[in-house]
């Protein structure tokens, strides 16, 4: 009776937390699944054309109570540093609110894209952005313009320096009477 009970405990909480994240595009935004390299499940780091010495992490952060995504450039020549997750779908005239918890000491913007994925690399929607080096919650609304099933969501920066990241969301919007930048 003891280990039913638990079985469906466990799975009446699964669904729960399946449920509240239903409209989140992105699978494991908020880093707490490893994956099978360094970076968290879901996620792919596409810097191997770059000339950039990089490292991904996924690792415990106390002051976000889990587990959060580092990414590290020692050593920037040219290219950029990218970290995306494929398959997001969009869909033409929709609008999307990103957000997330980001902290990091870069000197340069990091950018936010919906970008194709393959040649001729298209980009749908971008967002430069400054980081603190404290953890700071950032939002944008993304009004795009075309379909794709299988759209990159990318993050980029184009120096040394570290980012750490966490409880990324993208979702459909209808109300756009929210600010269209929250800093």
């Amino acid at each position: 009776m003891f280990k039913l009970y638990n079985i469906l405990l466990f799975l009446l909480l699964h669904s729960i937390i399946a449920f509240s994240n239903s409209d989140n595009l992105l699978k494991n935004g908020d880093f707490e699944h490893k994956g099978f390299t360094v970076a968290s499940k879901n996620w792919k780091y596409k810097s191997a054309w770059a000339e950039v010495d990089v490292t991904y992490k996924r690792i415990f952060d106390k002051d976000r109570d889990g587990f959060v995504q580092h990414i590290r450039c020692e050593s920037f020549k040219h290219g950029a540093v990218q970290f995306v997750q494929s398959g997001v779908p969009i869909q033409t005239g929709e609008t999307y609110r990103v957000s997330l918890w980001a902290k990091g000491d870069i000197n340069v913007p990091l950018e936010i894209l919906f970008r194709k994925h393959g040649n001729p690399y298209t980009t749908y929607f971008s967002k430069a952005f400054k980081i603190s080096d404290e953890w700071k919650k950032y939002s944008f609304v993304a009004p795009v313009n075309v379909t794709d099933s299988s759209t990159y969501f990318m993050f980029r920066f184009t120096s040394k320096g570290d980012i750490y990241l966490d409880d990324i969301s993208v979702i459909p919007v209808d109300d756009l009477s929210i600010d269209s930048h929250q800093n």
